[in-house]
């Protein structure tokens, strides 16, 4: 059942994928390739690695976010520090956007070092062999491309809600933010499973250009035409996740951190926040995108066949 759901995943941001395809008039070939190295397939199993086979995945133009909690007191605890770590790194070494509130502080300018150490310390949740965020995975992948100078200008964004009472806020440093509820999918004493964690505004944090804007709220109005009609099309005021993606500079990445109500889990009574996160990827070109290694699941590959 894990697999089915973890397919649905997958299959949920691919179709995204393919409705900007069509949108913007590019090959099935490029999407073919695009299912066959989706690292939503990968898993961490040993036995299954050895029987998966090596493919190569790019995180190009994705939406990568942490899906799966461990409900344990230690790793909420861990990650809770380590978001604090980072806090105190993007003050140190970002920008700070002084017209950003209280509840969704934001940073530019964070060198990529300080996003590769959030990586290498945070623990991320699982469903038995299946990792829904490899952390590892996404630092190679940074690391990859910070070498032909991608990915070198993150933006930071802690996407809290107004406090509402002091039991359902956060202190993050000098900032007081609210913890958002999700819902928990699972039902399960050792995992939380809210599913998706983001919300589509969240992306729309980085100036991409009055140009690009443009070029990018026409695609996701095609989108919109193509699905509901030209009258709900005429409605839309911004782009979406993926159009943002694609027009953002490939120099440019978005770390978005997500603090949640840790009485979303009903399973357990520890008063620790889940702090989840998500990686908003720019879109970069073929010939300066640096895919890395995964293994596939045996699944994926029938997936694929």
């Amino acid at each position: 059942m894990n697999w089915f759901r973890h397919i649905s995943d997958a299959d949920t941001e691919l179709r995204n994928d393919f409705e900007t395809m069509c949108a913007v008039g590019a090959t099935p070939e490029n999407f073919g390739h695009r299912v066959r190295t989706h690292p939503l397939l990968q898993v961490t199993s040993p036995v299954k690695m050895r029987a998966g086979q090596k493919e190569k995945c790019s995180y190009s133009g994705d939406l990568i976010q942490t899906i799966v909690f461990d409900a344990q007191k230690t790793s909420r605890e861990h990650n809770l520090a380590t978001v604090k770590k980072l806090i105190h790194e993007a003050d140190q070494k970002g920008t700070f956007d002084s017209k950003s509130p209280n509840h969704r502080p934001i940073w530019h300018g964070v060198p990529a070092r300080s996003i590769l150490n959030f990586l290498e310390s945070y623990k991320p949740g699982s469903e038995g062999s299946i990792r829904r965020v490899d952390t590892s995975l996404l630092a190679k992948y940074i690391s990859a491309q910070n070498t032909k100078g991608n990915l070198s200008d993150w933006t930071i964004l802690v996407s809290g809600i107004v406090p509402k009472e002091p039991e359902l806020t956060l202190g993050l440093g000098r900032f007081s933010v609210g913890l958002r509820d999700r819902r928990d999918k699972a039902k399960t004493e050792d995992y939380f499973r809210p599913g998706v964690i983001t919300d589509p505004a969240d992306e729309d944090v980085i100036d991409i250009g009055d140009e690009n804007r443009e070029k990018a709220l026409a695609e996701r109005r095609k989108i919109v035409e193509q699905k509901s009609g030209p009258e709900e099309a005429a409605k839309v005021q911004s782009p979406g996740g993926p159009q943002l993606r694609k027009y953002r500079p490939s120099t440019k990445g978005l770390l978005i951190i997500y603090p949640i109500d840790p009485k979303a889990h009903k399973l357990s009574n520890i008063d620790v926040p889940f702090m989840g996160f998500a990686i908003s990827f720019p879109g970069i070109d073929g010939e300066n995108d640096i895919p890395v290694e995964y293994i596939v699941n045996p699944v994926g590959q029938q997936t694929n066949g």
